[in-house]
């Protein structure tokens, strides 16, 4: 998910040409997310550093992702199991 992988990689802050490459996203994307991931509160922008870093807000939605994430995985051991049986576990 595109607004996840950039979340996480801007944890710490990151600049948005490491965006760009670690998220393999192109310029006219990552331009759009970081706008829109800037309007929800979820990142914020250093003018200072030209940084952009994951806010508390950004963080909450990481970690609500990881928990559906993890309500997906396939059990332990099982690498096909499809998605009625993890929902049945």
């Amino acid at each position: 998910m595109v607004a996840y992988d950039i979340l996480q990689e801007a944890r710490g802050g990151s600049n948005k040409t490491n965006l760009v490459y670690r998220c393999n996203l192109n310029f006219n994307i990552i331009k759009t997310w970081l706008s829109r991931l800037e309007a929800k509160g979820m990142l914020e922008h250093s003018e200072e550093s030209r940084t952009w870093a994951t806010t508390s807000r950004g963080g909450a939605f990481l970690l609500a992702m990881d928990v559906v994430k993890g309500v997906w995985a396939p059990p332990q051991g099982d690498t096909q199991a499809s998605p009625e049986v993890v929902l049945n576990a």
